[in-house]
């Protein structure tokens, strides 16, 4: 589907009365630019591809380069010429951002969140069979979810390309059962000032940490009026009993509800970091970042890790993290046991019962 058509039905959702799917709203769109057989090196023809293909639309091209990513600007601001690191570059596009992202090959599959593919390729036969190849091993990858493919047929005429297109089409609508689009025709190379990049070093040396970088971009929350709960002063889990005067619930709320409840003295961010998968992002008054989770050891491990890796992007997008602070590690159990278990450990533990919370604290040194 193209920009213009997404448009369309985002604008006809909101004259009908439909309520546009707020993901598409508020997400940025991240392309993946793959490469086939072409007349010279394929990188001498990217940066025309994603002009093409993004028509005016402010966009940012991402090459991957051994270990670095070349950053080129499309429209929009240069400062981002300046970033020293990618997390740096990916804060500062606005929400709803285009993103190219090339060289990462299509052998790596089809990351996590990316669901539109451009392919750059050229016109002879050849490379309609090595485009066809390409596309087949995306829609593997992709594992049964429906992709975007965009063609854009470089270094041959109009016709040409067209003729090469019907071909690659042919092919793939009778052997994968997909329709294709032709993005666009680029009978030679764009002889227009180039456009200044930067480098930045590659995260890790991963390629996927590119796209995961993207993903984690902060988009602003919906609603970010923090639901609240009280939390007595440091008890020990006998003393539970006697503190259910010093609660409040969150709604009308039953002892069967574990949705998240919030810790005293933290509350979201002004941002959804829906990335974060099933870790609560929250901010105390000083600017430590907490994650938050619930019963879940591996996933607040990795909420840690996301968000170790991507403090400086967040705090990009919210002044009030101080990165100085680090990343603090919140558990939350219904388990008495596993609460006592825990205290005193690296993490922060809180014992759930009847929707508060209630603070595990160390266990007593012994003499």
């Amino acid at each position: 589907m193209s920009r213009t058509r997404r448009d369309i039905e985002t604008l006809a959702d909101l004259l009908m009365g439909t309520d546009a799917p707020k993901a598409s709203v508020q997400s940025d769109r991240i392309v993946l630019m793959v490469e086939g057989h072409l007349p010279v090196r394929s990188v001498l023809w990217r940066l025309a591809a994603a002009k093409l293909v993004g028509e005016d639309q402010c966009a940012t091209l991402l090459e991957i380069d051994d270990l670095e990513v070349s950053v080129t600007a499309l429209g929009g601001s240069s400062e981002r010429q300046t970033c020293g690191t990618l997390e740096h570059v990916v804060s500062e596009p606005a929400v709803g951002h285009l993103w190219f992202v090339a060289g990462a090959g299509h052998q790596v599959g089809l990351p996590r969140g990316v669901r539109e593919v451009v392919l750059l390729t050229g016109a002879d036969q050849a490379a309609v069979v090595g485009a066809y190849q390409v596309v087949k091993d995306l829609v593997r990858a992709a594992g049964g979810q429906l992709i975007e493919i965009g063609v854009v047929i470089a270094g041959s005429a109009p016709c040409q390309a067209e003729d090469a297109f019907e071909r690659l089409q042919s092919t793939i609508r009778d052997h994968l059962g997909l329709e294709a689009r032709l993005a666009g025709v680029l009978p030679k190379l764009d002889a227009d000032q180039p456009i200044p990049a930067t480098r930045v070093p590659l995260p890790e040396g991963s390629a996927s940490l590119v796209f995961e970088a993207i993903r984690a971009r902060p988009t602003p929350a919906m609603d970010v009026t923090p639901p609240t709960s009280v939390i007595p002063e440091e008890a020990h889990p006998e003393q539970m009993e006697d503190a259910g005067s010093e609660s409040v619930f969150l709604g009308e709320t039953t002892d069967e509800d574990l949705s998240p409840l919030i810790p005293e003295g933290l509350q979201p961010l002004a941002m959804d970091t829906s990335a974060a998968r099933n870790a609560q992002m929250l901010i105390n008054a000083e600017g430590g970042l907490h994650v938050v989770v619930q019963d879940d050891a591996a996933a607040l491990e990795a909420g840690r890790t996301w968000a170790t890796r991507h403090l400086t992007l967040l705090a990009a997008a919210d002044a009030a993290i101080d990165i100085t602070q680090g990343v603090t590690c919140v558990f939350v159990t219904i388990d008495v046991h596993l609460a006592t278990s825990l205290a005193g450990g690296a993490w922060e533990v809180f014992l759930r019962h009847e929707n508060r919370l209630i603070p595990i604290p160390p266990p007593p040194e012994s003499s």
